[in-house]
């Protein structure tokens, strides 16, 4: 019995021993050894920023972060001293007891900064303090010269996209953009050592070294630094894929007395997720699109054409769209229908293809492309993506051309306002002049002008691209800015493949808003008809088509002999016609005005009929001469002193 009790008082001992022993010490919590986080460090002039962002969220946060300045603790009024040294206390906790962050060690802030073990926080949550030492930089540019220089918002090129010229300069940096270089002047690689200007908003190719120039001059009178290397800093645009179109190489020069600053910068442009493949063994050519009436034969093989693809193509097989009708080698490809094509791709030893990535055929000859997915597979235990793009074949003979943009030629225009004719581009053809022509074959400079009474014609030159030909029944549209056809005269082939065009002729008729008639003399006794006639100026648009006189009181028409008789009424009756090239209408005024004097005369409304301007003056009652002598009766011989009247 008394044993019993010793047992029982024994393990009595034990479980009180047990439950008096820490929770710690029976279930160790994981610790936290690699601590990381983000902040915003001190800068001159700034407030500080009491919040951070952990490297893990998942294992811990950060509570808080302080600055101080030797012992006196910062709040957000206070602001950063340029050169003066802060001590930051960063608070890191763990997201639940599970976790524990253990005594000592070292945090990494901002990802280069390394800060210490400073205290634990008997807050209940296993808080530990981290501290970091940091001497507010000075800001750039701060001596006699200048020696850092940044720039922002540069888009890298990217492939398939078009270049971008844009970039930025802070507003308070010390230089500025050159005044007359606001962009980005792109130029790529032809040679070893040369580069040609690319055209605005050219489209990127892989493989291509793209050079980027920038102009940056001094805002004030200190001058870039000559003596010393200057530091380039160029902050990029970018999308995922950014890591392959890195700065390559940065260069820079300077410029009248060191003020300006030239700088280059060049990206290789590689293809990571796109993959552009051509096919190799076409006859005759390293890549290139099935073209119309070629073998299927010819297109069974096709390679990467990007320098960073280290993948390997499989098998392929054409299909017509939309059916499982497979093409077999010795078929051709027809134009009108559309094919698609499958193939598989394996990782290689530095590249791995995705789902989803795009990849695209490109034909440097046509400049044509077509895309197409890949889609994940399992074969044999690799992985393989399947492309399906569709497209149809290039005809390369052209069957139609069509012109648009025909301006016809106006009086008193110079020729090179009516140069405006087009092609569109991707139907296979371009223009390659437009010249006028006058009636006698010559050919104008745009500095002629259109004259009126003249006929014009225009003659286009077209030619084919990317080795196609004319069909020599071809057919060929011209439109005016309306969209109307314009009449065409004649279309030849020429020998060296080019498509003469020749337009209607389009002869330009001027208008006459005034008949301007002079000399006209008024019917006076005794005078014969004849010599009352007016006239019209000799280089004037217009003519007499009919031109007598009319004896009113006994409604005769006179002949050039009849003599105007006193006591009778008179008019002028005429027609008017305009000279070849010009014409007359219903708003054409006439003017006729009196011999010596000038006086006008006034007519009646003129009337416009089959081309002929109908007119006359208003009736006159014809008037007698004043004799040459006066008679004078009870003639006496002179006297002396006396008038004499002869």
């Amino acid at each position: 019995m008394k044993r019993t009790k010793k047992v029982l008082t024994l393990l009595l001992c034990m479980l009180m021993l047990v439950g008096i022993l820490p929770l710690g010490q029976r279930a160790r919590a994981e610790e936290i050894t690699n601590l990381s986080a983000t902040i915003t460090l001190p800068t001159a002039g700034a407030h500080p920023v009491f919040t951070g962002t952990p490297g893990d969220s998942t294992l811990y946060t950060i509570r808080e972060v302080k600055f101080y300045d030797e012992d006196h603790m910062l709040t957000d009024a206070d602001t950063f001293a340029e050169g003066k040294t802060y001590r930051v206390l960063v608070w890191f906790r763990p997201v639940y007891s599970g976790y524990e962050i253990p005594a000592g060690g070292t945090a990494v802030i901002n990802g280069s900064y390394t800060a210490e073990y400073h205290s634990a926080v008997s807050d209940g949550y296993g808080t530990k303090i981290f501290k970091l030492f940091y001497k507010v930089p000075a800001p750039e540019n701060t001596g006699t010269k200048l020696n850092k220089v940044t720039v922002s918002d540069i888009q890298v090129p990217v492939i398939w996209d078009n270049l971008d010229s844009s970039f930025s300069v802070a507003p308070e940096a010390a230089y500025k953009k050159e005044s007359i270089y606001q962009t980005i002047r792109w130029s790529k690689k032809s040679g070893s050592y040369t580069y040609i200007s690319c055209a605005e908003g050219e489209m990127v190719k892989a493989g291509e070294i793209y050079c980027a120039t920038i102009l940056l001059r001094s805002k004030d009178d200190r001058p870039f630094d000559g003596n010393h290397p200057i530091t380039i800093t160029a902050n990029t645009l970018h999308g995922t894929d950014a890591v392959y179109h890195k700065v390559v190489d940065t260069q820079y020069t300077l410029r009248n007395d060191n003020m300006v600053i030239e700088i280059k910068l060049f990206f290789k442009a590689c293809m990571v997720y796109d993959y552009t493949f051509c096919f190799t063994n076409a006859p005759g050519k390293t890549h290139g699109m099935p073209k119309h009436g070629e073998r299927v034969w010819d297109y069974y093989d096709v390679v990467p054409i990007t320098q960073e693809s280290d993948i390997n193509t499989g098998s392929l097989s054409w299909y017509k769209s939309g059916t499982t009708t497979y093409l077999y080698p010795q078929e051709t490809f027809q134009t009108g229908q559309e094919y698609e094509l499958y193939f598989y791709l394996v990782d290689g030893e530095t590249a791995i293809i995705k789902p989803g990535t795009i990849i695209v055929y490109y034909d440097d000859a046509t400049g044509l492309y077509f895309e197409g997915e890949l889609v994940a597979d399992t074969y044999n235990g690799e992985c393989h993506a399947w492309m399906e793009p569709k497209f149809t074949p290039v005809d390369p003979v052209i069957h139609s051309v069509e012109l648009v943009n025909f301006s016809p030629p106006e009086i008193d225009d110079t020729v090179g306002q009516h140069v405006t004719v087009w092609a569109n581009t991707s139907a296979g053809y371009e223009l390659v002049s437009q010249t006028w022509h006058n009636q006698q074959g010559n050919t104008l400079p745009n500095s002629s002008i259109f004259e009126p009474a003249t006929s014009y014609y225009s003659q286009l030159t077209v030619r084919p691209l990317n080795d196609r030909s004319f069909d020599s029944n071809i057919d060929v549209t011209l439109k005016n800015h309306n969209g109307n056809t314009v009449a065409i005269d004649d279309v030849q082939l020429q020998s060296d493949g080019t498509l003469r065009i020749r337009t209607a002729s389009f002869p330009l008729v001027g208008y006459a808003d005034t008949v301007r008639i002079y000399d006209y003399v008024p019917p006076t006794v005794g005078r014969l008809a004849g010599w009352c006639y007016p006239k019209i100026g000799s280089s004037a648009p217009y003519e007499f088509n009919q031109l007598t006189w009319h004896n009113a009181t006994d409604n005769v028409t006179m002949s050039d002999s009849d003599v105007f008789e006193a006591g009778k009424t008179y008019y002028l009756m005429f027609t008017v016609k305009a000279k070849p090239g010009y014409t007359l209408d219903s708003d054409t005024q006439v003017r006729i005005t009196t011999q010596y004097s000038g006086n006008t005369v006034e007519t009646h409304a003129p009337a416009y009929s089959s081309g002929v301007l109908i007119c006359s003056t208003k009736s006159t009652v014809a008037k007698e001469r004043i004799t040459d002598r006066v008679k004078v009766h009870g003639y006496r011989d002179p006297v002396a002193g006396e008038i004499s009247l002869d």
